[in-house]
């Protein structure tokens, strides 16, 4: 999903943009995370950073088998 705000002009009672994992509207107050240009909401963003960093997910086990720590 893309990105586009509204660029209608600013109004503090109409959504800013939508979030792109869920779609909910975003509004100025709202706190967000822009994540490769894409706006995510504060409730998104656990099931999105988990799949989000699904390749560097490993056990401490393997981190000490192929690293020096």
């Amino acid at each position: 999903m893309h990105y586009y705000p509204y660029t209608d002009g600013f109004d503090s009672d109409r959504a800013v943009c939508c979030c792109a994992e869920c779609g909910c509207e975003i509004y100025a107050d709202d706190i967000i995370y822009r994540i490769d240009g894409e706006p995510i909401c504060e409730e998104c963003l656990p099931e999105f950073a988990e799949g989000y960093f699904a390749a560097q997910r490993m056990t401490g086990l393997r981190l000490l088998e192929c690293s020096q720590y």
